[in-house]
């Protein structure tokens, strides 16, 4: 700076650059600062009345919601009571009631808290309430011609069912009748709404009542292929009693008189089982559509737990089968039968349990039971037959143990052979011998093992009874055996036993009495065996089936009392002519009154002292009689 200049202070000086960048630099920010502060003053009070404005619109459109969901529960009250009053006052079916509360549910669930699904639901409840009150004000007039075409269409529903022959038409009669009388009494409109309610409601049951029916026809058959397929047959059967007749082309006789429950081995039981019979039980019972909903919904879970049943069952089934079908062949190895055949289906049954144990559905093991049950049913006949052969065999031996015991006649000093009546080649193992050489069927060689099977049951009590001391007049052990073997012991039997010459009457399994009888003669022997009471003849005829000249002819006899007990021509009967009965009886001795010996096969009673009349009336036809 010269000196000068330097005096004078208000002289402009020169500026360095840096001087004039800082005050453009002051001057640019502060005219900035200037306009912001003119946006500030306009921009805050704008935003100020938007948010003001949002806010309105929320508190409006909440208040508007809030409005709307309580109109809408308004409205849901107002439908609720309108039901109740047209379900309480006016009787209106459920039936016509029902789709108005469906839709309602419908409508209340499609709510989303939002003001048009309020809006909606709202609007939507007012309209159900309004066809609510449309059937509140049903004329009596509308309200009658409604039920009397129900009515109509309920009375061609109960035809159907009675076309139809079922038992449960008479119900359904009953309560259209009943629905056609308080018709005929009605006059107003929750009257006829009555009517149409008990109308409608058993027309719902006629159209349930066929698809049910066959419903339960499908459960019942699948319960007996269950039983099929786990048993091979359908669980404990009750038959009748089955009696020797003796006749050649029906040597068994069904007793209607006794039922014999005969429960096959290794049953698997389910609880299944029982479920057609009680569910039948509930369908005849059924009277309202709700019955039938209640056993369908019933049935329904029933399969679900049969076939839970079936899969947690089949398994043990198959293994048991598997293990049954290798006894049997061992079995027929024993009697020297070819068995190869039979052992490569085993072997090729054992292949395929293996492959069904690494995939153990309810399809593999059904498809394998049933293959099982096919080879089963293909060893049946050769097993029936080596078994009836083996059967005949034990026979064989018994009867040879018998014979060689001897009964020695105090008349003459001589011994009878125990087993007389059992080796006889025409009553007793000679018959069932010659049934043998002409069976061809399995069902042929059961019938012939059966009468073996009875006749070694008898033997066998004849052989231990000939040790017991029990007196002859009480009872024997043997006897009650006998009738557990049979199943008899519920109702009256009659029991002879041959080498006591003693006839014994049960009832129920108690001992009534007890009488001496002659049996027939070892050359004419009476017939071992099951039997029954087939007739009651009074005051008869009997004759001589032998010619004149025959050592066993007789003359025409009257008898008082007789009942045949086989058709081999045998019979129970008073023997007027005889004086005495009981051991020995049967073997040749002198009687002064009558034959020196036993009878000709019948079962003989003393007529004098009353033992003839009060069998006659202790029996009855069907009454089964052990000879043993």
């Amino acid at each position: 700076m010269d000196i000068l200049d330097a005096g004078n202070a208000s002289a402009p000086q020169p500026e360095q650059p840096r001087t004039r960048w800082r005050r453009w630099i002051t001057s640019a920010t502060g005219a900035a600062g200037k306009r912001r502060a003119g946006w500030r003053r306009w921009v805050i009070p704008v935003s100020g009345a938007a948010l003001v404005i949002i806010l309105l619109g929320g508190i409006l459109n909440g208040a508007a919601t809030y409005f709307t969901h309580s109109s809408e529960l308004r409205d849901k009250a107002a439908l609720d009571h309108a039901l109740a009053v047209a379900r309480t006052q006016y009787n209106v079916p459920p039936s016509r009631l029902q789709p108005i509360m469906d839709a309602e549910q419908r409508t209340l669930a499609a709510i989303s808290g939002t003001f048009p699904s309020y809006q909606k639901a709202d609007s939507e409840l007012v309209k159900l309430t309004q066809q609510v009150n449309a059937l509140t004000r049903t004329s009596p007039a509308q309200a009658r011609a409604m039920t009397q075409a129900d009515l109509t269409t309920l009375s061609a529903g109960v035809d159907t069912i009675v076309k139809g022959d079922f038992i449960e038409a008479a119900g359904f009669q009953k309560r259209l009748q009943q629905a056609q009388t308080q018709f005929a009494a009605a006059g107003t409109t929750p009257q006829y709404f009555a009517v149409d309610t008990f109308t409608l409601d058993q027309l719902a049951a006629v159209n349930a009542f066929q698809p049910t029916y066959q419903r339960l026809q499908d459960f019942t058959k699948l319960i007996q292929n269950e039983s099929s397929l786990l048993n091979g047959a359908i669980g404990p059967q009750t038959n009748d009693l089955q009696c020797a007749q003796g006749l050649d082309n029906q040597y068994w006789y069904d007793d209607p008189l006794v039922q014999v429950t005969t429960p096959p081995a290794n049953v698997v039981t389910t609880p299944e089982s029982q479920w057609p019979t009680s569910d039948l039980t509930l369908f005849r019972a059924a009277t309202t559509s709700a019955d039938f909903t209640a056993l369908n919904n019933l049935i329904t879970a029933q399969t679900q737990q049969a076939l839970a049943n079936e899969t947690t069952l089949l398994p043990g089934v198959a293994t048991n089968l598997l293990k049954q079908f290798q006894a049997n062949i061992t079995l027929m190895k024993q009697e020297k039968q070819d068995t190869s055949a039979f052992e490569q289906l085993y072997a090729q049954d054992q292949k395929q349990a293996q492959v069904v144990a690494a995939s153990p559905t309810l399809a593999n093991y059904t498809a394998f039971v049933t293959t099982l049950r096919q080879h089963s049913a293909q060893i049946e006949l050769p097993l029936i037959k080596a078994k009836t052969y083996a059967d005949l065999a034990t026979l064989n031996q018994l009867i040879a143990q018998g014979q060689a015991i001897k009964t020695i006649d105090p008349a003459n000093g001589v011994g009878y052979p125990d087993a007389y009546e059992y080796a006889d080649p025409n009553t007793g193992v000679g018959d069932a011998t010659q049934r043998l050489a002409v069976a061809q069927t399995a069902n042929d060689y059961q019938l012939v093992d059966n009468e073996l099977l009875m006749f070694i049951a008898n033997i066998q009590a004849m052989l231990t009874n000939l040790k017991d001391t029990t007196p002859w007049n009480q009872p024997h052990a043997t006897d009650l055996q006998l009738m557990n073997h049979y199943g008899v012991t519920s109702t009256r039997v009659i029991v002879v036993s041959l080498r006591e010459q003693v006839m014994r009457l049960y009832d129920n399994g108690k001992f009534v009495k007890a009488i001496l009888v002659t049996t027939g003669a070892p050359d004419l022997p009476s017939v071992p065996g099951i039997h029954c009471a087939l007739d009651h003849l009074t005051n008869t005829i009997f004759k001589s089936p032998d010619p004149p000249g025959s050592p066993n002819y007789y003359l025409p006899t009257p008898i008082h009392y007789a009942m045949d007990y086989s058709y081999y021509g045998y019979a129970v009967h008073d023997a007027w002519w005889r004086s005495w009965f009981g051991k020995y009886s049967n073997l040749p001795h002198y009687d002064p009154a009558a034959f020196n010996g036993g009878s000709h096969g019948c079962i003989n009673m003393n007529y004098s002292n009353g033992d003839a009349a009060y069998v006659f009336n202790f029996a009855q036809v069907g009454t089964p009689i052990i000879v043993y």
